[in-house]
């Protein structure tokens, strides 16, 4: 039913009636008309479906949304009975034509959303379409209606962590994992890996180093990505202020004094596939002070002499670590089959990597029946066994996302999501150097059949792949044009929506608009946008909106018109959310829209409807500002600009400093120290940059993270600042 609202869905039937010209047609036309509109007095029925019979043609079927939430519910039931098998309808809405006089009236009707459905070719099937719609209408008017909203599986929850990762929310990763912590969703070990995930996706490494859980990570069994991040925290925290190249003598006797202890449990092989930093230089220290030799260590230290600096690699040099080994030294070893698989079951237990768990696997498979029943009556060996298979569900590992799309469909893979969620951390992104590995990439994940459990198992691992991607340093780059329209195309067409898509898509679409595509492509990209907007835009998501318009601003286009165009299809599905967009959004949107040159009286519309709804009434904002100094560092000097001038208007008091150096200077260490609030553009951020107004920083002044790199994103972490300290006063009166 259209709203729930009588009177609007009589007002729809009647004028579309009018529009296709029903009453001219035959009685039985007629019928097919009247037994479809009869969807707008379901309850149940989420929107409406109306057929457009013609005498000498297939009928044409529309289905209408009212709001957001409407269509969300109506779209898959429409895949389910009327999908890609029947009708032209994929589950992505194309845009009516105005010259058509029933889609104009739809069109100009304000409607959430209208879509075409056209009947395959035959008579058979147009009745086989009609049917299956009238089952659909019938099926829910006889459903009882469940209000209470179904909670999300743990997968979910964990995709939508990642999800907000990859759009830099910090704070809604944070919810997540309160939300996983109360309903103990995971145990306390897995909370305290993923909360290292998050300090560690914002370079925060005090927070992971001050983790009550800090020193009982370092001892238990963990993920290479957790080692990773705990040694670069204990470097950053101890070493790096003093580690400046030149004092090479005063970083050892440090990290000998205060640091080896806590680092000698993390330093082990094989090296995770990805070190910051201060671990490579940790386990070049590690092998310096090491009063026996270990050459292994010594060997992956030298091979990896441009990571670590050129002061370390003459210390080790001159103490005689040179990483080789003599032939007279090398003794011949003959493998043991029992033996190997013993060593390989302890480091699989010990280092937990998809590579350690691979190799005990395939040695025990090697074993005999007997070999294999002597071994696992030891207990440690029984006890590593049983975790191990417990933990894979007795799979092999993949060894890269080729191999892994390869698999996802197999019923037995039960474990895909979580190799993914280590291949994430494991698997090197620099095969995405080797254009073959790209190309076969692009076509596995083109012809991915949409079919269960393999598709589902897929759209749980695309924020994982999107992040994956993200991983390169030089991300984005052309070379990799392919792989992000694939990701992109798969977010688009899930039937998952909303603002956890948006998190992981705004990354691809600003890739895909930063590297430069044709214009075809440019076109296809926006309608996209436009697609994923239209189901998922709500209050949280906006924000994301706006980013998403400031990122075509900044980013040249192959096709003005169509980039104009796509501005105001955004206003359009903006202007109905006015009434909940709150002051620092419609201080966004309306210096963002006349600076697009959008219809002024539509600004003051939005203005107003938020006005009136009470919204931009809230003063605690502009109280909470008020006199205070802003440090706003990003690359990106015009978004902080206008995020300056914005703020100005909005707290005439405000005091802003404004950065964007890519290294560590005076100016920057004096805006980390003596700013009242401090905001770092994540997306627009140097490492360097980032890191040395960390160490500058003092715990107690806050350091907040904005998503993105446009006015919007830094706008938005204040307000969010706002909020969350509104909340904690709240929380201390009840108190």
């Amino acid at each position: 039913m259209i709203g729930n609202d009588f009177m609007r869905g009589a007002r729809l039937v009647s004028g579309f009636r009018s529009a296709a010209n029903i009453d001219s047609l035959s009685d039985s036309k007629i019928v097919e008309f009247e037994e479809l509109a009869r969807s707008v007095s379901v309850s149940q029925f989420p929107g409406a479906i109306l057929a457009c019979p013609r005498p000498d043609d297939i009928t044409v079927y529309y289905a209408v949304a009212q709001s957001a939430s409407e269509w969300r519910r109506l779209q898959p039931l429409l895949l389910a009975f009327a999908g890609p098998t029947l009708t032209s309808f994929t589950g992505r809405p194309e845009l009516l034509d105005s010259k058509v006089a029933v889609e104009d009236y739809l069109v100009k009707g304000g409607w959430y959303l209208a879509v075409r459905l056209l009947p395959g070719d035959g008579p058979s099937v147009q009745a086989m379409v009609h049917r299956s719609l009238m089952r659909l209408i019938q099926t829910l008017d006889v459903a009882t209606y469940v209000s209470k909203t179904a909670p999300l599986p743990t997968s979910r929850l964990l995709s939508k962590f990642v999800n907000s990762l990859n759009g830099n929310d910090r704070q809604e990763a944070l919810r997540i994992l309160e939300v996983l912590r109360t309903e103990m969703r995971v145990d306390a070990l897995n909370l305290s890996f993923l909360e290292v995930q998050i300090h560690a996706h914002f370079g925060d490494w005090r927070s992971v180093f001050n983790m009550p859980s800090f020193a009982s990570l370092i001892h238990t069994r963990r993920p290479p990505t957790v080692s990773s991040a705990l040694l670069e925290a204990l470097y950053q925290v101890h070493l790096a202020p003093i580690d400046n190249g030149q004092s090479l003598p005063n970083v050892r006797a440090r990290y000998e004094e205060s640091v080896r202890a806590d680092a000698r449990p993390l330093v082990r092989l094989p090296v995770p596939v990805r070190l910051g930093e201060g671990a490579w230089r940790l386990y070049a220290l590690e092998a310096l002070s090491l009063r026996s030799r270990d050459m292994e260590l010594e060997n992956f230290v030298f091979e990896n002499a441009d990571a670590i600096g050129q002061e370390l690699t003459i210390a080790l040099t001159k103490s005689g670590r040179t990483g080789h080994v003599e032939n007279s030294q090398k003794v011949p070893v003959h493998p043991d089959s029992i033996v190997e698989a013993k060593q390989a079951l302890t480091l699989a237990l010990e280092v937990d990597s998809l590579r350690t768990i691979k190799s005990a696997l395939e040695k025990m498979q090697v074993l005999s029946p007997d070999q294999r029943k002597y071994l696992l009556e030891s207990e440690p060996f029984r006890s590593m066994w049983r975790s191990l298979i417990s933990d894979t569900q007795g799979t092999l590992p993949t060894e890269g996302w080729l191999e892994w799309l390869k698999r996802a469909s197999e019923q037995e893979f039960a474990n895909a999501l979580g190799v993914a969620r280590r291949g994430l951390a494991e698997w090197p992104v620099e095969v995405l150097k080797d254009s073959l590995h790209v190309e076969h990439l692009v076509e596995s994940l083109t012809s991915f059949p949409e079919k269960p459990p393999g598709y589902d198992r897929l759209i749980d691992a695309l924020p994982l792949f999107v992040a994956w991607v993200a991983e390169e340093l030089d991300f984005p780059r052309p070379g990799m044009t392919a792989v992000y329209e694939a990701l992109l195309f798969h977010l688009v067409s899930s039937t998952r929506r909303g603002v956890d898509v948006l998190e992981s898509a705004t990354t691809l679409i600003r890739a895909l608009l930063t590297v430069g595509i044709s214009n075809n492509e440019y076109k296809n990209l926006l309608v996209d946008v436009l697609e994923l907007i239209g189901l998922g835009l709500g209050t949280r998501s906006t924000d994301y909106v706006l980013e998403i318009v400031e990122e075509t601003v900044a980013c040249p286009s192959p096709n003005p018109e169509a980039r104009k165009e796509f501005w105001y299809q955004v206003l359009a599905r903006i202007e109905p959310m006015a009434a909940h967009l709150s002051a620092i959004q419609v201080a966004s949107l309306m210096q963002l829209g006349k600076g697009l040159g959008w219809d002024s009286g539509a600004l003051q519309s939005v203005a107003e409807a938020a006005r009136v709804s009470g919204k931009t009434e809230d003063t605690n904002f502009a109280i909470g500002l008020k006199g205070k100094s802003i440090g706003i560092y990003s690359l990106t000097e015009a978004a902080a600009r206008q995020a300056e001038v914005l703020l100005k208007t909005l707290v005439p008091s405000i005091r802003v400093t404004l950065s964007n150096e890519h290294v560590g200077s005076p100016k920057l260490k004096s805006m980390a120290i003596g700013t009242d609030i401090l905001v770092l553009a994540t997306a627009s951020a140097t490492h360097s940059a980032t890191l040395f107004l960390q160490q500058h920083r003092p715990r107690n002044l806050p350091l907040l993270y904005a998503r993105g790199r446009g006015c919007t994103s830094i706008l938005r972490a204040l307000e969010e600042y706002g909020q969350s300290m509104k909340a904690d006063e709240s929380k201390a009166l009840a108190i």
